[in-house]
């Protein structure tokens, strides 16, 4: 037998104030390697590293504290993420394009955190790749199983790169390897003229569509 709570407003407070205080304590840890990396130059990309990471996880947290139900939505996921980014590291201009109904994509809860650790991964290699004098495109539209992020940036891929046979692949990608989801997820590579490209495909189980009434609470 299934008893519900008798307090289910009240309960989720309680769970948002607590993704709220997990979000507060990320950030205090985000600042402590921050200037752990300012106090150890030799040491700062890979604390650098480690506080994106670190930050890309109290995003997550910072959108279920603010969502009825812990909900994230794919296209607030991706705003926070592009002004982490930002803010964190220099790059030219980005673009960011919505190309569906804003709020109509949900996360699935299990999956928050492995999508937006790779979002970073994604964005920081653009921004890596594509110098600060380069831009970056971000664009988000609906394919026919569910929705394709893609991130391109000026600059060329390596010849001897190939994701899907693990050839040429850095820390980063190796990470973005282990974290995408074995079913409802997909990775892919390709270049343009002077621009390369990655678009990361998402369908069920990853992603959901959310219904009108659901968008408009």
């Amino acid at each position: 037998m299934t008893v519900s709570s008798p307090y289910p407003c009240h309960r989720e407070a309680l769970v948002r104030e607590v993704h709220h205080r997990i979000k507060n304590h990320l950030q205090g840890l985000v600042g402590l390697v921050a200037e752990q990396a300012r106090q150890r130059p030799e040491c700062s990309d890979c604390l650098d590293y480690v506080a994106t990471q670190l930050r890309s996880v109290a995003i997550v947290h910072g959108l279920q504290s603010r969502q009825p139900n812990g909900d994230i939505r794919l296209c607030d996921m991706l705003d926070e993420m592009v002004i982490a980014m930002q803010r964190s590291q220099p790059t030219g201009r980005v673009e960011l394009a919505f190309l569906l109904e804003r709020g109509s994509v949900r996360v699935a809860d299990d999956e928050t955190v492995p999508i937006a650790l790779i979002t970073n991964e994604l964005l920081r290699n653009a921004a890596k790749h594509g110098g600060a004098e380069g831009d970056i495109r971000v664009t988000l539209a609906e394919v026919r199983d569910g929705v394709t992020i893609e991130i391109t940036n000026t600059g060329q891929l390596p010849m001897e790169f190939d994701f899907a046979g693990e050839r040429g692949l850095g820390t980063g990608l190796t990470l973005i390897r282990a974290l995408l989801p074995r079913r409802g997820a997909s990775l892919a590579y390709s270049q343009s003229g002077g621009r390369a490209s990655c678009q990361l495909t998402l369908a069920p189980p990853v992603v959901s569509r959310v219904t009108s009434d659901a968008m408009s609470s």
